[in-house]
């Protein structure tokens, strides 16, 4: 295994110390101006509005439990049965910037080895919504940290963390009816060695191009994402990977309590050996089913 230059891991560290000192920041000066805001006088409009966002709580969250499996059984041997527990909670500074942190804990039912159950990676996210919007749609921007939680991470690729930058365009929101966001994203991972402990090569860069759609109706809704990602190794060899999914949800709670089924699947853009597109909705390898319960708060 090839020794990363120590000049990347004190970027890694340089950078995710600017991310964390700049939301405290964030909030400072959110705290000021809102100080400011007391001492002035408003019109009838931002009344309104100051008055809604003081009723809104700046804390919000979920907790999920999900179980898939493999869509087409065949032997026991090849089976897919894994259950999960996620968890996110998000923090609102102000009008413009959002915090988040995202972990989840999964369990391989059917393996017994040291890798079977697995703590995931921490997400620690940085918002920005002050982009202006348009008569139809809003932009956003997101920077992002992962924590190298994982049995994954830290014993087979010695990662030591990752940064990512997501830029998405999407339309206002609204109740019932078509929603839609367009995503790009890149990130760069940050390992003590060029090829994990099985001496596979790792990967440096990821680029991702996503696509969302969804229809609300009442309490159900249906939505389908395409993702398009570029993996860059240390080698600076590229591997493309084409991912969908689809899924349909019922509210028990009304943006309270959730009940999802869905289907997934991913592989690589090209097929083997070849320059032909490898795009299949259903694959008898890789397609997964899966039930999710989610709760907001």
């Amino acid at each position: 295994m090839q020794k990363k230059s120590w000049i990347q891991n004190t970027y890694y560290k340089v950078a995710l110390g600017f991310l964390i000192c700049s939301s405290i920041i964030c909030q400072s000066q959110a705290a000021s101006r809102n100080e400011t805001m007391k001492t002035k006088t408003s019109n009838l409009s931002s009344s309104k509005i100051s008055s809604s966002a003081k009723n809104e709580s700046a804390f919000s969250g979920s907790l999920s439990a999900a179980y898939s499996e493999l869509l087409v059984r065949r032997d026991e041997a090849s089976q897919y049965k894994v259950g999960s527990l996620a968890a996110g909670l998000n923090y609102k500074l102000n009008t413009t910037w959002a915090t988040s942190l995202k972990t989840a804990y999964s369990k391989d039912f059917r393996d017994e080895k040291d890798f079977a159950d697995e703590i995931s990676d921490l997400g620690i996210g940085l918002s920005y919504l002050g982009l202006p919007k348009l008569s139809f749609a809003k932009q956003s921007i997101a920077t992002a940290a992962t924590v190298p939680l994982s049995k994954q991470s830290r014993y087979r690729e010695d990662l030591n963390g990752a940064l990512g930058f997501r830029y998405s365009w999407s339309n206002l929101p609204r109740q019932n009816g078509l929603s839609w966001s367009v995503y790009l994203g890149l990130a760069k991972l940050f390992h003590s060695y060029e090829t994990d402990r099985a001496g596979g090569v790792l990967t440096s860069y990821s680029i991702k191009e996503g696509l969302e759609f969804s229809y609300s109706f009442g309490r159900f809704s249906i939505s389908t994402e395409a993702v398009h990602s570029h993996r860059i190794s240390y080698q600076n060899a590229v591997t493309q990977i084409i991912s969908h999914s689809e899924e349909m949800e019922f509210e028990i709670l009304p943006s309270k309590w959730s009940l999802a089924i869905g289907h997934s699947n991913e592989g690589p853009w090209f097929k083997q050996a070849s320059e032909e597109l490898n795009l299949e909705a259903v694959n008898d390898d890789s397609s997964i089913i899966y039930i999710n319960s989610k709760v907001s708060f």
